[in-house]
């Protein structure tokens, strides 16, 4: 038991090593503010946020509110925060990020990555410095000065603005942190990547009169499992699904004419998939159905000749268990 014990301390001491060897050989260097061990790395003589490390010894992290980005750093100005400065951590943990509610943003900010804050489920509001010269905040939306598209949208604002669009097209989803979405009537055309990465998102409501989904444009959605295309929908793009690794049913409709490379690769647990028409314009459908589970269930008319032709070129260890 004992040696078990001292296997895990052992390990642990050692992952810590090979993290901090890591930042050493990136350059990267760590200061605390607050209480708060900072990750950042000094370039054109400014300082950018690459990790935040919360302290795992003496330091009640998860009873804090705000969370204050700084504004100087090894006595340079902070100017960047890098996507995944909230994720690359070895002590950042679930109960730590919802506690937060509260994120203030000071003047030397010219740079915040999209994803920035995605990871916080409870945030409410997001404080900008009034003096900050590129970005504002008005009821807890982060926005870019001069712009009227909100950046970061806390789940727990007071704003109701859920996704950029420009005409019909949805640019980008904008509550990253929610669990379903529903994508407004309007639209005809969700453009490439406008879901990538909202790695909370569960399920999809996608409108009649949808046309369109773009490249990757649900890639890395891990926690989707199902996906049921409306019947408007008519092209799907190369690496829409990819590696939503949740992902196990997916049906589309018989207007379907157009369907990209890679689009399931990834999605080790996909199991059925719905083809309701004809075989779409494809590369091949093995390209499409690239690094996917063995044995999944393919429904289509093999009625039609089409399908019996498209389905020559699946290597036998990975044939689908085709179903009329």
């Amino acid at each position: 038991m004992c040696g078990r014990k001292w296997s895990k301390i052992a390990e642990f001491v050692l992952v810590i090593m090979l993290y901090f060897n890591a930042l050493a050989s990136q350059n990267i260097q760590t200061e605390f503010v607050d209480g708060i061990p900072w990750s950042f790395v000094i370039r054109n003589n400014e300082a950018e946020l690459v990790g935040c490390l919360n302290s795992p010894v003496g330091y009640k992290e998860s009873s804090r509110e705000k969370l204050v980005i700084p504004e100087i750093l090894a006595s340079k100005k902070v100017t960047v925060i890098h996507n995944d400065v909230f994720v690359r951590s070895l002590f950042w943990h679930g109960m730590t990020r919802d506690a937060v509610r509260y994120i203030e943003v000071p003047a030397s900010i010219t740079n915040i990555a999209q994803k920035s804050f995605s990871y916080f489920l409870n945030l409410q509001q997001i404080e900008v410095a009034p003096s900050n010269k590129v970005y504002k905040s008005e009821k807890g939306v982060l926005y870019r000065r001069g712009q009227t598209d909100a950046i970061v949208i806390p789940y727990g604002s007071l704003s109701k603005e859920t996704f950029q669009s420009r005409g019909s097209t949805l640019t980008r989803w904008l509550r990253t942190s929610i669990g379903k979405a529903e994508i407004p009537k309007k639209i005809d055309c969700i453009q490439m990547r406008a879901f990538e990465n909202c790695e909370y998102l569960e399920s999809v409501i996608m409108p009649e009169g949808l046309k369109e989904i773009g490249e990757y444009a649900f890639s890395r959605c891990r926690r989707i499992r199902m996906m049921i295309l409306p019947s408007s929908v008519t092209n799907v793009a190369d690496g829409a699904f990819a590696q939503c690794s949740h992902l196990t049913h997916v049906e589309f409709p018989a207007k379907l004419q157009a369907l990209g490379d890679c689009v399931f690769s990834g999605c080790r647990n996909l199991r059925t998939v719905v083809f309701k028409g004809p075989p779409p314009v494809m590369s091949d459908i093995v390209i499409v159905f690239t690094n996917t589970p063995n044995g999944i269930a393919l429904y289509c008319d093999m009625n039609d000749k089409r399908w019996i032709r498209c389905l020559e070129t699946w290597p036998r260890e990975k044939k689908p268990l085709v179903t009329k």
